[in-house]
């Protein structure tokens, strides 16, 4: 007999500008965890999930390696104004009083550190 789990992404919209195949932030959902982080920007480009090149990919795709089981982890290679970083976020339901802060974490990194390669 096959458990179901809950899913949750982390408030995070994606689109793609004209001629780029990488996905930017284009918003973020009030007090979801995106948004809550004060890390990811409107403009962003997000250039990996995980160890997965998010290059190419349709939107359908992005949901599905963003969104996943209720307290899990997902991490997120994004690249900004000041360069490339990663933000690790702990998916959850809008609101959720017991977030606990401590299992987010964001590391700015440099492009030679960056475990993905981005065209």
């Amino acid at each position: 007999f096959k458990q179901w789990m809950a899913l949750e992404g982390i408030g995070l919209s994606l689109n793609f500008v004209p001629g780029n195949t990488i996905p930017i932030v284009v918003g973020m959902t009030p007090g979801k965890i995106a948004e809550r982080c004060g890390q990811i920007s409107i403009g962003h480009a997000l250039l990996a999930v995980g160890s997965q090149s998010t290059a190419s990919k349709s939107l359908a795709q992005l949901s599905d390696m963003i969104i996943g089981p209720i307290g899990t982890a997902v991490v997120l290679h994004l690249r900004g104004e000041k360069g490339e970083y990663i933000v690790k976020l702990e998916r959850g339901g809008p609101g959720v009083e017991q977030f606990r802060w401590t299992r987010w974490e964001c590391h700015l990194m440099s492009p030679q550190s960056s475990p993905v390669h981005h065209p």
